[in-house]
C-alpha cells in the first residue's frame, strides 16, 4: 500500500475531536505550514490530484511521510490519558530507559504503577508485569526477597494456565461468532449438528472449568448463544443471567462492562420475543434505549460505544415492530435512524447496519414503496465482497427481495437475469434451502412466463400450499422471519394488499418509542 493511500485512510478515520486536536497541534509546530495545508486538503478533498498543485512544496512524498508520522504521534498524545493501553506502553518505555540507567528506585515506582494498571486489564498484560518483575530481579535484588521471587514464579505459572484456558474458550467463541455472523440462523441439519456438538464440548461440562473472569464470560456467552440457536430459550436465558452477574458490579466504573451488559439485555429481549413474551421483551428493549442508558449511567460513553448502542437498539426495535406488523411505527423510525447514522464520521459497522437496511427495505416493500425498497437494498449491495460475508443471511434474502421488487415494478428482461444470478450466488454459498428453492423456481418457471396474477392463480395456490408444508420444518420456518412469502403469495391470489394480509396475520399493538 502506498503511503499516500495510508495517509488518506488515516485522516479519513479520524473523529471530529481528533481532527481538531491534530489540526491545532500541527499548526503550532515550526515550519508546519505545508503540513497543515496538506492535512486540511486531504481532510476536505481526499487524495485527488488537483489539490497538490495548490500546496507549495518541493518534496511532496517527504511532506506526506512526515505528516503521517506526525498524526500518529499526536494521536498517541490525544489518547494518552483516556486509554489504559497507551499509559501502559508509556510506563514500559520509562522502565526500559530507567533500567538501562540503573535507577533502581525509579524502576520500582514504575513497576508498582504498572501493577495497578494491569490488575483490571487482560491476563496477558498481567503476565507481562510478572515477567518484568522476574527479568529485573537482578537489578532489584535488594528489594526482592527469595520469598517474593517464589510468589512471582507461582503467579506466572497460574497466569500461563489461565491464559491457555482462556484461549481454548476464545477459540470456541470465535468459531461460533464466525458461524453466526456468516449464516445468521440454523437452516440445515449440518448447522444444527455443528451447534449441538459445540454444546457437548468438555469445556462446557461445568462453569468451574473456566479459570478466569473472561473465560467465565466466554463460557456463558458461547453456551447461551448455542441454546438460542437451538431454540432452547429457557436455557439461553439462564446463561444470559449468569453472564450479566459478572458485568453488573463494574457498570458504574467500566465502560466496556456497561456496554456488554447492554448487549446482554439486547440478547435477552430477543429470546423473550422468541418465547412470545412480547410485553416483557419490549420493556427490556426500552432499558437499552440511548436516552435511558445515558440517563442512568454514571459513565460518559465514547462515541463508538454510543453508535453501537443506538444501532443495536434501533435494529431490535425495527425487528419487533416489523414482526408484529406495526408498520406505521417503522415508517416513522426510518428517517430518524437515517439521520442518526449520518451524524457519525465513519461508515457504521455492517454487522449493525445490514439488518437495519434490510428491515427498511422490507417495510417499504410491504407499504408498496418499491423504489424506496431498491434504495435500501442498494445500500446493502454497496459493501465489498469481504464485508458482505458478515450477515450472509441478510444479503441472501436481500437478493431474493431484489428480484421480487423488480417483478412488482414490471421491470422488463432484468428479472430473468436476477433469478439466475441469485440462484448462482445462493448455490455458491450452500444457501439453497427449501423455501428459497421454491420461490426462485416459481419466479423462473411461472412468474416470468405469466406475469399476470390471474393467469397464475393455480400456480400461486400450489406455491402457497408447498410453503405451508415447508413451515412444518422448524429450521425452514425461520426463513419467514426475513420475509413472509406465504402472505405475499396470498396477496397475489386474493388481490388484497400485502401489508393488509401481514397485519391480519401478525398484528400485535406496540407503543411507539421515539
Amino acid at each position: 500500500m502506498k503511503r499516500t493511500d495510508e495517509l488518506t485512510k488515516l485522516i479519513g478515520s479520524l473523529s471530529k475531536s481528533e481532527k481538531r486536536y491534530i489540526s491545532l497541534a500541527i499548526k503550532q509546530q515550526k515550519s508546519s505550514k505545508a503540513h497543515h495545508q496538506l492535512f486540511q486538503a486531504i481532510e476536505k478533498n481526499g487524495d485527488s490530484l488537483d489539490m497538490y498543485d495548490k500546496i507549495p512544496v518541493n518534496h511532496l512524498p517527504v511532506v506526506k511521510n512526515y505528516l503521517y508520522n506526525s498524526i500518529l504521534k499526536n494521536l498517541r498524545n490525544f489518547h494518552s490519558e483516556s486509554t489504559t493501553h497507551v499509559r501502559i506502553g508509556e510506563i514500559l518505555i520509562d522502565i526500559d530507559i530507567l533500567h538501562r540507567k540503573k535507577l533502581t528506585d525509579q524502576v520500582r515506582k514504575r513497576l508498582d504503577k504498572l501493577k495497578k494498571l494491569v490488575e483490571t486489564e487482560n491476563l496477558e498484560l498481567q503476565l507481562l508485569y510478572y515477567m518484568l518483575e522476574r527479568h529485573l530481579a537482578g537489578l532489584l535484588f535488594n528489594d526482592t526477597s527469595e520469598n517474593n521471587l517464589s510468589q512471582v514464579h507461582k503467579k506466572q505459572r497460574e497466569l500461563v494456565k489461565q491464559i491457555d484456558n482462556l484461549y481454548e474458550y476464545n477459540g470456541l467463541n470465535d468459531k461460533l461468532r464466525y458461524f453466526l455472523e456468516k449464516k445468521g440462523e440454523i437452516r440445515s441439519k449440518a448447522d444444527e449438528k455443528f451447534i449441538r456438538d459445540m454444546t457437548e464440548e468438555a469445556l462446557f461440562a461445568n462453569v468451574k472449568n473456566a479459570l478466569s473472569r473472561k473465560a467465565k464470560i466466554n463460557y456463558h456467552a458461547t453456551l447461551g448463544m448455542c441454546y438460542y440457536l437451538l431454540a432452547d430459550y429457557e436455557k439461553a436465558l439462564l446463561q444470559l443471567d449468569e453472564e450479566a452477574e459478572i458485568y453488573a458490579p463494574n457498570m458504574d466504573t467500566n465502560e466496556r462492562d456497561l456496554f456488554f451488559y447492554i448487549v446482554i439485555l439486547n440478547n435477552k429481549a430477543g429470546i423473550l420475543w422468541g418465547l412470545k413474551k412480547y410485553a416483557e421483551a419490549f420493556n427490556t428493549v426500552k432499558k437499552i434505549s440511548p436516552q435511558t442508558v445515558l440517563k442512568n449511567s454514571k459513565l460518559k460513553l465514547s462515541t463508538i460505544s454510543l453508535l453501537k448502542l443506538e444501532l443495536m437498539f434501533y435494529e431490535k426495535l425495527m425487528v419487533f415492530y416489523a414482526d408484529t406488523a406495526n408498520f406505521e411505527h417503522c415508517i416513522k423510525l426510518i428517517p430518524l435512524i437515517d439521520e442518526k447514522i449520518k451524524e457519525y464520521d465513519k461508515r457504521p459497522p455492517q454487522i449493525y447496519v445490514h439488518p437495519l437496511n434490510y428491515n427498511f427495505a422490507y417495510v417499504c416493500f410491504a407499504a408498496g414503496n418499491y423504489k424506496q425498497t431498491l434504495r435500501y437494498l442498494e445500500r446493502i449491495f454497496s459493501y465489498n465482497k469481504e464485508e458482505l460475508e458478515i450477515r450472509e443471511d441478510i444479503y441472501c434474502f436481500a437478493k431474493i427481495l431484489y428480484v421480487l421488487v423488480h417483478y412488482e415494478l414490471g421491470t422488463e428482461d432484468l428479472p430473468n437475469y436476477l433469478v439466475r444470478s441469485t440462484h448462482r450466488f445462493l448455490s455458491g454459498r450452500e444457501r439453497i434451502y427449501k423455501v428459497e428453492e421454491a420461490i426462485l423456481s416459481f419466479i423462473k418457471n411461472k412468474l416470468l412466463k405469466y406475469p399476470s396474477a390471474n393467469l397464475l392463480a393455480n400456480d400461486l395456490k400450489m406455491l402457497k400450499e408447498k410453503l405451508e408444508l415447508v413451515t412444518l420444518d422448524t429450521k425452514e420456518k425461520k426463513a419467514f422471519q426475513y420475509f413472509d412469502f406465504i402472505a405475499w403469495a396470498d396477496s397475489k391470489i386474493s388481490g388484497r394488499p400485502f401489508i393488509e394480509l401481514l397485519k391480519r396475520k401478525r398484528y400485535h399493538p406496540l407503543p411507539f418509542i421515539n
